[in-house]
């Protein structure tokens, strides 16, 4: 039981390092978002986002392309 715990908490501390890196990463894309209008720069922030939560879903798994829909819906809120 133990090397399983030891597993477990190996296993938790590394994806609490990539989504770490990852949400870094988002957070520092929106400075460069000012050399944009404020509809358009939210459209390529949300772009990132989508993709994000695509590579997080696993969407290559099922033979989908990133942001695929979920950016058509966003699309036409934004």
């Amino acid at each position: 039981m133990r090397n399983r715990t030891r597993i477990v908490e190996a296993a938790r501390a590394a994806l609490a390092e990539v989504y770490r890196r990852d949400v870094e990463e988002l957070v520092a894309a929106a400075p460069l978002l000012v050399e944009h209008e404020p509809v358009e720069a939210l459209r390529h922030w949300l772009d990132r986002v989508l993709d994000y939560a695509a590579i997080k879903r696993g969407v290559g798994r099922s033979g989908g392309s990133p942001g695929g829909r979920g950016r058509e819906r966003c699309a036409a809120v934004v």
